[in-house]
């Protein structure tokens, strides 16, 4: 019977554990692409976003309608939508993250230690990130263009409100990378039928360096860093009671 790395009896391939394998080993390619590599591979992604827009509208508002069918508060439902403005700007801002300055190799301290040895530290990509997040479906684009412009691979969990949606532009995100003749598998993406086949509480902490949440459900925008350790791994709680 196949084991898990802990040595546990496991029946049937774990489908999380696919994905971190599959972003892990597109991660190298992301970071040896160099800067103009990976702000033509973010460009390519806001076209492909572009060339999808029907597409993802289509699919947003199915999301809409659901949303509304359930109940959900009028602010909400503001927040899942993703129309043709809202799709403008957001691929203006994706093609804005593609001009950004590269910080891969960025010198951050240069000393010289008591003993000689001269110290430089220079900030490099972390491999994956793991990223937890609810109703905005613009953070889908926002996250995975900024982990391709920083050479990192990722993992995104978004709500079940916009189900519909993220799909839709995460295909258009994996296919816009692989036009720019990056990996694809860079830019995962945890569907509600992997969480559905993953025992509850389980975790994958094997290929995610860096995990982070977006705080939603306070009505904020913002990260909230789990760990800043670069290089332990970290558990990405991606699918506890979800």
């Amino acid at each position: 019977r196949p084991h898990d790395h802990r040595g546990r009896c496991r029946l049937t391939p774990n489908p999380l554990e696919s994905l971190g394998s599959a972003a892990r080993d597109a991660g190298p390619a992301l970071a040896a692409a160099g800067s103009d590599g990976r702000g033509a591979a973010v460009l390519s992604m806001a076209s492909a976003v572009v060339a999808a827009a029907g597409a993802i509208e289509t699919a947003n508002r199915a999301d809409l309608d659901d949303a509304r069918a359930a109940g959900t508060s009028p602010a909400l439902v503001d927040r899942l939508a993703l129309g043709p403005e809202r799709l403008a700007a957001l691929v203006r801002d994706t093609r804005a993250v593609a001009e950004l300055s590269d910080p891969v190799g960025t010198l951050v301290d240069e000393r010289i230690l008591e003993n000689g040895i001269r110290l430089i530290r220079r900030r490099v990509p972390l491999g994956v990130v793991g990223v937890i997040y609810e109703a905005r479906p613009n953070v889908t684009v926002d996250i995975a263009a900024l982990c391709v412009r920083t050479g990192n691979a990722s993992i995104l969990r978004g709500g079940s409100e916009t189900l519909r949606t993220n799909r839709v532009l995460v295909s258009a995100l994996r296919a816009g990378l692989a036009e720019s003749g990056l990996p694809q598998d860079a830019i995962q993406f945890i569907d509600e039928t992997v969480a559905a086949d993953l025992p509850k509480g389980y975790t994958e902490d094997r290929y995610v360096y860096f995990s982070m949440v977006t705080l939603t459900t306070l009505g904020f925008g913002d990260i909230v860093p789990i760990s800043s350790v670069a290089r332990a791994l970290v558990q990405i709680e991606a699918i506890i009671g979800q």
